[in-house]
């Protein structure tokens, strides 16, 4: 009977991881058994150099392109390729004059604007910045105004101060007009100089006219209207000076007497006209200033007759 192969002697190798070990093999003989075990893990495996065969010159590599040029030129040829000459689309008769008529009309109305648009245009918007200025400037003025005819046309009242006129202080001057709801305070005798300056404490009366309970002109004037920002509370005291008609009072305080006058008439003139300035026989009152209101393009004129 064979023995086996491996005896419990190699397993044991086996499992002892050895590398070689000495086996009978039919009893008397004796061989070298080499076991080679994987390498561990980790371990670089070394592979077999591999050198490249040297060339051989006389090789001639069979080439098959794979996908073949069909119909290649012949490069060797002396004859050189002729190419067909590019020849532009002539559009059909009556086509360029259809696209130019129709590019006209589509840009026809993008043209650009003529002098006169441009003007108006600029005038609309001069007009508009005028106006918005004009109304910030003359706000009180313009709201009295506005009042005015509010309550006299709308409502068909008179505009006329209900309060009753108080006794005159003899250390103080007064100007009333209850028909426009006027009651300011009088600088007496004050230079061209200096009027501007004294309108904003009221009513200013020019010096070298007449004073009240004499024969002669009695010349006041004031704001019709004036800068918002500017000092004072008498900015629009005479806005709807042009409003009296012939025949209204105006009473006069001054030195604990109230004078009354009357209202004979009205009349605009030039700034250069110093007319209303001129000296009179009888006692009368002349009030002046700017219209219309918030410019002083020209002057306002109410000539009153004392009465009282």
């Amino acid at each position: 009977m064979n023995k086996p192969f491996f005896n419990e002697n190699d397993i044991q190798t086996f499992f002892d991881s050895e590398q070689s070990k000495k086996t009978k093999i039919d009893g008397n003989q004796e061989a070298i058994v080499e076991i080679e075990f994987e390498p561990e893990i980790g371990a670089q495996k070394t592979l077999p150099e591999v050198r490249p065969s040297p060339p051989n010159p006389n090789h001639k590599p069979e080439y098959q392109p794979l996908y073949p040029v069909q119909n290649r030129p012949n490069t060797q040829s002396s004859t050189p390729l002729q190419s067909k000459p590019y020849v532009v689309p002539v559009p059909p008769p009556g086509a360029l004059p259809k696209v130019e008529s129709s590019y006209t009309n589509r840009f026809e109305d993008r043209s650009r604007p003529s002098a006169f648009s441009t003007i108006m245009k600029f005038l609309g918007v001069f007009a508009i910045i005028f106006i918005v200025s004009f109304i910030l400037l003359n706000g009180p003025a313009l709201l009295k105004i506005i009042k005015y005819h509010y309550v006299t046309q709308i409502n068909h009242k008179s505009f006329a101060t209900t309060t009753p006129i108080t006794n005159p202080d003899a250390n103080q001057s007064k100007l009333i007009i209850p028909e426009i709801q006027v009651n300011a305070p009088i600088i007496w005798n004050v230079d061209a100089a200096d009027v501007t300056k004294n309108l904003e404490k009221g009513v200013v009366h020019y010096r070298g006219t007449a004073l009240p309970g004499k024969a002669g002109n009695i010349f006041i004037t004031g704001h019709s209207s004036y800068y918002s920002w500017a000092q004072g509370g008498y900015k629009d005291v005479f806005a709807l000076l042009d409003r009296l008609k012939v025949g209204d009072k105006i009473y006069l305080q001054y030195k604990g007497d109230n004078l009354v006058y009357e209202v004979s008439g009205t009349k605009v003139v030039s700034p250069n006209d110093l007319s209303s300035l001129e000296p009179t026989t009888n006692r009368t009152l002349t009030l002046m200033t700017c219209v219309p209101v918030g410019t002083n393009l020209r002057r306002l004129v109410v000539t009153a007759n004392q009465v009282l």
